[in-house]
């Protein structure tokens, strides 16, 4: 019907006219009805729309009753909308593109919504008023309030919606300098930190990121271009909650009332709507802090659910600031319409199951020096790109590589190279060796080998060989499994500490390795349980001062059953385990019919158990303060079955030599403090301190400490080179152990 219309230089200055021509009678009186009803204080809200059709939702101020548009494509049949808020009440109801007609669908009401049936083929207008009783207010615990009126959780989801959606419409583009620390936790043991600083550019709803300085444990990476590293990643759910829009996929509800970074918060919690199955969707779980004043995010949190693969958790936390236009942080007081509200800091805690292992990441990420609506900022952009620094870009699918083009801007890489080469070099040395160990060889890790999804680890190393195999998600499931082999050709000697004293004439050297294989499942969002059998063969031999008369133990093969769990939260990193062990031989041994255990036989069945307990705090300028607590204990163990304090495992003590003291039960605790030297060396003190407990060789609470210091340093041809040396300070123990490592990662 439109005969006419300005257009041109009219149209162009927001002036327009049309001219309809003999319209039909049903359609002045849908267009009277719509412009009587979308009149006034009404405001589009799509947490509001119907689960079942295409529709659009707008909520009245004045009172929140809801006037919803709904188009039904289908031609024959009826179509079930739900509406899943029961502050709802029964809708009436009009067509349009047909003549008027109410009370054409059934309705029926629930505790958590209401379902109603419409016809097909047609487009409906339904006005829904609202129940603001006791009904109305879904709130969760204890709320007081002052001076304040409690509204229901849709009113305050439209009012955060209002005021991003006005946001976004002004901000075209961000950029500022983005700091990363990603702070890799393995278990109660070894932590390393890796850093990178640079440009970060917002714009188009995604961000690029420049890797422009890169810093491993505090140490700078002295290339400009970083090697390709695998990135493991939580796969982005369909729907974040956290995003502009809040969608019907998620269930909201007000909990409380919160007060964060000195402003009166709404705390209102989300989780995804069950399917038609009646199970959680795999979205996100969490929680969004709400200034009551301004009706701006200040903080919020969330869990992705229903992880399959390498990633087990996914938890992060993101705190918003006020900036001014020209990037200034404003005070949450003075904040102003001409203002933004920006992420400037978040706090991600993952899992991930690398080589049969839980690997806790700490992330830290924060944006300083924000540029809005910059006028320079497309030049810095394609300056950026134009670098010889590596860049990563945002994107649905998660990080992405950008390569350069013929274009002026680099494109997304698709996947990355889930293989690597490294080569490893160094001397070991503790007083349980006859020689230095030097280690020289190869390690090659792939992250998908053969396209399989499982992930391969081999190290050779000439007489040390490591091969490690795993499923993330066996048959497509939250399982994984593993197989382990490790062996060390060459033997330790094991000595006995008894009474206070040394017996040469016991020592005996042993070789041994393990093979293994392991069935894991996750826990909650930060917990992982695990069954591991393993079978450790177990070779003795004669030292040079063994005496004659020493009947040397049975060669053997111990099979173990380990059941263990490990719980990582807010930093912490708990882990248990219990230990079911039988040797396959065990017959007398030891120093003549007097010197052998009297109840070596009752022996051949031996249990331990052990629990831990690890902290990091991180300060500034790469400082790092490291807590670790131990207790280990068992029942029926024996010499070369107890606990030994060499420098590998839970039960370390620097400076002391591998199989020297031995204990059946032991409390420890390890102490570490790192710093560094200018961007060049990075220096770390390790204390290490335990009270053993042995009855057979009289440790009734020993005393045993050890220090240590470690450093670390890039190294020509951009090798990364690590030293340790340490020393006991209290105990029998007077030798020491130290070693040096060299990494090299070969470039593709």
């Amino acid at each position: 019907y439109d005969v006419l219309s300005l257009s041109g230089y009219w149209a162009s200055r927001g002036v327009d006219l049309v001219i309809f021509q003999d319209p039909p009678l049903e359609k002045i009186t849908f267009l009277n009805i719509f412009v009587d009803k979308f009149k006034g204080d009404i405001s589009y809200d799509s947490y509001s729309s119907p689960i079942g059709a295409k529709g659009y939702a707008f909520v009245r101020g004045e009172d929140l009753s809801l006037q919803v548009i709904v188009d039904i494509q289908e031609k024959q049949g009826r179509v079930q909308l739900f509406f899943p808020d029961p502050t709802l009440t029964e809708p009436s109801i009009f067509i349009y593109k047909n003549i008027i007609v109410d009370n054409v669908y059934s309705f029926v009401k629930t505790v958590v919504g209401f379902q109603i049936t419409l016809k097909g083929g047609k487009s409906y207008i339904l006005f829904l008023k609202r129940n603001l009783g006791a009904e109305g207010n879904i709130v969760k615990g204890k709320i007081e309030v002052k001076d304040i009126k409690i509204i229901p959780v849709s009113e305050i989801l439209r009012r955060l919606q209002i005021s991003e959606e006005n946001q976004r419409k002004r901000l075209k583009h961000y950029r500022g300098i983005n700091t990363t620390y990603l702070r890799f936790q393995e278990g109660p043991q070894g932590s390393i930190e890796v850093t990178f600083k640079g440009p970060v550019f917002f714009y188009e709803d995604r961000f690029d990121w420049v890797w422009q300085e890169v810093y491993i444990n505090g140490v700078k990476w002295r290339s400009k271009k970083l090697p390709e590293i695998p990135i493991i990643q939580p796969e982005k759910a369909s729907t974040m909650p956290i995003e502009i829009t809040f969608t019907n996929d998620y269930l909201y509800s007000l909990e409380e009332s919160e007060k964060i970074d000195g402003r009166d918060c709404w705390v209102v919690s989300f989780k995804p709507r069950k399917d038609q199955y009646g199970e959680e969707r795999k979205l996100y779980r969490g929680k969004v802090w709400v200034d009551k004043e301004h009706f701006v995010r200040i903080k919020s949190v969330s869990v992705q659910l229903g992880l399959k693969g390498d990633v087990i958790s996914n938890e992060e936390t993101i705190f918003y600031k006020a900036v001014s236009p020209n990037g200034v942080v404003v005070e949450w007081n003075k904040l102003e319409e001409k203002d933004f509200v920006i992420p400037t800091r978040s706090l991600n805690q993952q899992i991930f199951n690398v080589a049969n292992t839980a690997v806790t990441v700490e992330k830290e990420t924060v944006i300083t020096d924000i540029k809005i609506n910059d006028q320079n900022f497309y030049s810095e952009l394609e300056r950026a790109h134009s670098s010889d620094y590596t860049m990563v870009r945002d994107t649905e699918e998660g990080l992405k590589y950008l390569v350069k083009s013929e274009d002026k801007f680099r494109k997304e890489k698709e996947g990355f190279d889930t293989n690597k080469l490294f080569a490893v070099g160094g001397i070991f040395y503790d007083d349980s060796l006859d020689f230095p160990l030097p280690i020289g060889g190869v390690n090659y890790l792939s992250l998908d080998f053969k396209g399989s999804g499982s992930q391969f680890n081999l190290f050779f190393g000439g007489i040390i060989t490591n091969v490690t195999w795993s499923d993330p998600k066996v048959g497509n499931s939250k399982f994984d499994a593993g197989f382990n082999l490790f062996a060390l050709f060459i033997p330790f000697e094991d000595k006995l500490f008894n009474e206070s004293q040394l017996l040469p004439e016991e020592t005996v050297k042993v070789t041994t390795g393990s093979v293994s294989f392991s069935l894991g499942h996750p826990v909650g969002q930060y917990g992982r349980v695990e069954a591991e059998i393993e079978a450790i063969p177990v070779y003795f031999k004669r030292a040079k001062t063994t005496a004659p008369e020493f009947i040397l133990p049975s060669n053997h093969i111990v099979t173990s059953l380990d059941l263990s769990v490990d719980y990582s939260r807010k930093g912490y990193i708990f882990s248990g385990a219990f230990v079911y062990n039988q040797r396959s031989k065990w017959e007398k041994w030891g120093l003549g019919e007097q010197g052998s255990d009297p109840n070596f036989s009752k022996k051949r069945k031996f249990y331990t158990w052990e629990l831990s307990v690890t902290k990091n705090w991180y300060f500034s300028n790469f400082k790092r303060l490291t807590l670790e607590l131990n207790y280990v204990d068992g029942k029926y163990l024996d010499r070369f079955s107890k606990y030994s304090f060499g420098f590998f495992g839970d039960t370390r003590i620097s400076g002391y030599q591998s199989g020297f003291i031995r204990a059946e039960r032991a409390y420890i605790a390890h102490v570490t403090y790192g710093i560094n030297i200018g961007e060049i060396v990075r220096l770390e003190t390790i204390l290490d301190a335990a009270l053993a407990y042995d009855k057979e060789t009289g440790l009734n609470g020993e005393k045993l400490a050890g220090i240590a210091v470690s450093g670390s340093f890039i190294g020509p041809w951009q090798t990364l080179i690590q030293l340790n040396a340490g020393t006991p300070l209290i105990g029998p123990d007077k030798g020491f152990v130290a070693y040096i490592a060299v990494l090299y990662l070969f470039p593709k």
